[in-house]
């Protein structure tokens, strides 16, 4: 299965449950037509403990990347939350900053908080991410380089290491954040996943072609059923592109927050 399919497959929910369902129907459909030839030479080994083995397998697959996807769904949203509330506590913060400073933070921390609102928004497209997660860093260096000079003129100050404190919070939180978007399942294991899935399906067509009977029903359900499970596990693992997003008001509250320190 190609890497471009695979890419395809990962956007959306709806696409996916699909594209799933047509797959393993057409695979039930060649395994059913090999399996009549078979039965008509004569060729009709058992085959039910072989298809019992392999849907085991894919409901273990389908189990554990489910399970995957659900796990790192939460995560990023606890992680988005720790940073809105690191960005909020360096916002409150910068009260304690040098009066001549302290415009010019707010400054900063206002576009700050839009780019990382539309890092938010990219979600698991890493292309569209690179540039909001490059002027962050921009960002975080420019506040980092005011902190310091406010922090020379008063050597002693007491107020501007709980402003650092603040900030460096904030930095952390990005970087966890970064990750935690940037953590999906691999597109081998997807492509594994759905390799196994259509083999069970040609196996499952194969007894169904031997035994001369089928149900179109039965078959059309199961194919949806699997193309759903699919399509979530998929759409939680790929954040903002889906069905399934996260929710990004604990970044654009911080707006309100800024207007009332300005």
């Amino acid at each position: 299965m190609s890497s471009g399919l695979v890419m395809s497959l990962s956007s959306d929910a709806r696409f996916v449950t699909v594209v799933v369902a047509v797959l393993f129907l057409i695979a039930v459909e060649l395994g059913f037509r090999w399996g009549k030839r078979g039965a008509a030479s004569g060729h009709d080994q058992p085959l039910g403990t072989t298809i019992g083995a392999a849907f085991g397998v894919v409901g273990l697959l389908l189990a554990f990347s489910f399970s995957l996807s659900v796990t790192r769904f939460d995560s990023r949203r606890a992680d988005l939350v720790d940073e809105a509330n690191a960005i909020g506590k360096t916002i409150t913060t910068t009260q304690l900053l040098d009066a001549s400073t302290r415009p010019r933070m707010l400054a900063e921390l206002k576009e700050y908080v839009e780019t990382r609102i539309a890092f938010a928004y990219a979600g698991g497209d890493a292309e569209a991410r690179a540039p909001f997660t490059r002027r962050s860093g921009e960002l975080q260096h420019a506040m980092w380089q005011l902190v310091t000079q406010d922090a020379r003129k008063d050597p002693h100050s007491t107020m501007t290491p709980l402003f650092i404190q603040a900030l460096n919070e904030t930095m952390d939180t990005a970087e966890k954040h970064n990750a935690a978007l940037a953590a999906v399942i691999p597109l081998p294991i997807v492509a594994v996943l759905l390799i196994i899935v259509l083999v069970s399906g040609v196996l499952l067509g194969i007894d169904f072609g031997r035994k001369g009977r089928r149900s179109p029903v039965v078959q059309l359900l199961f194919a949806v059923m699997l193309g759903l499970v699919i399509g979530v596990i998929l759409d939680m693992d790929r954040p903002q592109h889906g069905l399934i997003r996260i929710d990004v008001s604990p970044l654009e509250s911080l707006r309100s927050l800024l207007n009332a320190q300005t």
